[in-house]
């Protein structure tokens, strides 16, 4: 069945993917290990992440207790994987484009100034991150 099939790819896909950040990390990691006291990662996205706290863990960095790392799309895999992630509020972001597209703003005045739409996202606090040093 082509679902079935789909899926697998999907899966095969994300594991390359998954062992190609992980090889591409080894040189981050050494440089940022030279650094006199980093405390914190911050990943594009929750695949960089995930792959950078597996990289630390295997040189030996205890996450969070030594390092804290932190994603950026809060994704399915960071949930699954308690990894600290940044949540832009998509839902939010989506409602704010299909009301501009839905109802654009009207008037002369309108067109021209520029309305500005500010959408908070938050942190989704789970076990890679931990406080800040009292040092």
């Amino acid at each position: 069945d082509r679902g079935a099939v789909r899926a697998v790819e999907s899966v095969l896909s994300d594991a390359v993917l998954h062992e190609e950040l992980l090889d591409r990390f080894g040189p981050v990691a050494d440089k940022l290990l030279q650094l006199p006291r980093p405390t914190a990662v911050v990943g594009a996205n929750d695949s960089v992440a995930w792959a950078c706290v597996e990289g630390l863990r295997s040189r030996g960095v205890r996450v969070p207790e030594d390092l804290s790392v932190v994603g950026f799309d809060d994704t399915f895999e960071a949930f699954q994987n308690g990894l600290t992630s940044y949540n832009f509020n998509s839902q939010a972001a989506a409602q704010a484009m299909l009301n501009h597209i839905l109802r654009p703003p009207r008037g002369p005045r309108r067109r021209h100034a520029p309305r500005v739409v500010e959408i908070r996202g938050f942190v989704n606090l789970r076990g890679t991150t931990s406080p800040a040093p009292s040092e």
